[in-house]
């Protein structure tokens, strides 16, 4: 029987193994944002696995679900949503960003607003 330390009456330790929960996906990153996504995909995830193909580099990723959220806004920054990552499991996932179109309806001030000119009295 092992003693307890300080005398204060201790029965028995109970341990609570605890499992660590990671995502586990591969990235698939095109060979124009590979060196500026390196560094998000280093911070936010471990890497297993490099393979540099014709089209770019697919990564094998695991990272921690809390960090999910912050690594895609952080990949969306950096790549500007050419990217693709699949979670094993689960559907593909790619950028949530809509392309960007021209310039819609009317620039400037709203209407009825003030113009920022002073008026003739």
């Amino acid at each position: 029987q092992l003693a307890c330390p300080l005398d204060l009456g201790c029965h028995s330790v109970k341990i609570i193994p605890l499992k660590r929960s990671e995502i586990a996906g591969t990235l698939v990153l095109p060979h124009k944002v590979v060196g500026a996504a390196q560094g998000i995909v280093r911070k936010w995830c471990s890497v297993g696995r490099e393979n540099y193909t014709t089209e770019g580099c697919v990564m094998e990723v695991a990272l921690v679900p809390g960090d999910y959220d912050a690594f895609i806004a952080d990949l969306v920054k950096v790549t500007h949503g050419d990217y693709q990552f699949d979670i094993v499991g689960q559907q593909k996932v790619t950028s949530d960003e809509p392309e960007k179109k021209g310039k819609g309806g009317k620039g400037g001030k709203a209407a009825g607003g003030p113009s920022g000119k002073k008026g003739k009295k």
